[in-house]
């Protein structure tokens, strides 16, 4: 366990994309990495996350001896808090509903007896902004846990706002290297960016960006007010820039209506056939098995993957039980716990269902571009795309 540090002395990641700049004052109230019980890895960092698939053991059974000494005291440290307050969206984990299964769960495994709190909250961006604004005057976080992903962490990363911690040494029959970005946020779930669409609705059946330019589609799509998932095609390693404005300019002409991700009745109900592109596919699987006319497809020309991701902010009210529940939900009963409620769990799991998704449209030529947090930390080029992007989705459908 690396405790030689000391704990407020962290490095912080180098952020061209923070919207809140400067150096922090000494005189906050900032909430040490010692209170996680020296779990904290002060400095360094972890490979960014990769598409294979890392040798993982079982889950371990309830209240182990086998756990590692780290994570035995962070299960200590946690039954004292006894308590852990979240805030995110009645879709992500299955909202307040999983928040029960979760607790039941977590508790029985680890022998502890913590209240989990749960409070619907607005959208991934607002909350982190909250986060950095609370941390910045030295008040408690409104959550314990962050969720979101790569392009909402970069804020939260480079004001210092997240602790620090060894999470595959916690866990390392599960958790490696790979998951752990910059060791703060640990990848949970796997996310396969899309096209949400009506089967029952659509002019025609779609492969690739191409087809949604076709005459026929004009007028059926709905995209989401910031265009997700466009800009991840900017990278040099997709279609690049220029490639991307140009499907853009055109596309905005296609598009009908702007919705969020996750309002997938008003796929179902036809309101608009298609959303183009979609965060996730794991909203149109929980309503395809309600029976509901929505299907789910990834352009074979824009296969990418986005994780979500947990992470423990330094003001975090229960840093301990907090980082428990991260650990938890990338046991195996975490991850089933996750595709009970939101259809939605992580590929480099041995046990994942999404890993079975990903392998098959491999199989028909798809190459996943995977954006991580540290590759939107080195391209801040994408952040001027996201912003061209969304000036042009602004004006679509009017």
């Amino acid at each position: 366990m690396r405790n030689s540090a000391p704990c407020h002395s962290e490095r912080r990641a180098k952020n061209p994309l923070a919207v809140h700049r400067g150096t922090l004052r000494s005189t906050l109230r900032v909430t040490p990495l010692c209170l996680v019980l020296a779990l904290a890895a002060c400095g360094g960092t972890a490979a960014p996350v990769s598409t294979g698939s890392p040798a993982v053991s079982a889950a371990k059974p309830a209240a182990s001896s086998s756990w590692s000494p780290e994570l035995r005291q962070v299960i200590d440290a946690a039954n004292k808090e006894g308590a852990l307050q979240l805030v995110w969206s009645e879709s992500t984990f299955g909202g307040s509903q999983g928040a029960a299964m979760i607790e039941s769960a977590m508790n029985k495994m680890f022998g502890t007896n913590i209240k989990i709190q749960f409070q619907p909250g607005e959208a991934q961006p607002q909350v982190a902004n909250k986060i950095i604004l609370e941390y910045k005057a030295g008040e408690k976080a409104v959550s314990d846990v962050y969720v979101g992903t790569a392009t909402n962490f970069v804020p939260l990363e480079g004001d210092g706002a997240l602790l620090t911690i060894d999470w595959p040494k916690l866990l390392p029959d599960r958790i490696t290297p790979e998951m752990s970005e910059q060791n703060q946020a640990l990848a949970v779930i796997t996310g396969l960016t899309g096209v949400t669409y009506n089967p029952k609705a659509i002019p025609s059946q779609p492969k690739t960006m191409a087809d949604f330019l076709k005459p026929e589609w004009k007028g059926k799509l709905a995209t989401t007010p910031a265009g997700s998932g466009f800009d991840s095609l900017a990278a040099k390693e997709v279609w690049g820039p220029e490639k991307v404005m140009d499907y853009m300019r055109q596309f905005a002409n296609q598009v009908a209506g702007i919705i969020r991700c996750g309002e997938t009745q008003r796929i179902a109900s036809g309101e608009f056939p298609a959303l183009v592109l979609d965060c996730t596919g794991s909203e149109a699987l929980v309503w395809q098995e309600k029976g509901a006319p929505v299907d789910f497809m990834i352009p074979l020309d824009a296969a990418q993957i986005r994780y979500t991701y947990l992470a423990v902010p330094k003001n975090a009210t229960h840093p301990a039980a907090a980082t428990l529940f991260t650990v938890f939900m990338l046991t195996a009963q975490g991850q089933d716990i996750s595709w009970q409620t939101w259809r939605a769990d992580l590929h480099l799991m041995p046990e994942s269902h999404t890993k079975a998704r990903v392998d098959d449209y491999q199989k028909q030529g798809a190459k996943f571009f995977v954006l991580t947090t540290p590759y939107t930390i080195a391209h801040p080029e994408l952040n001027d795309i996201r912003d061209q992007i969304s000036k042009l989705v602004a004006k679509a459908g009017r």
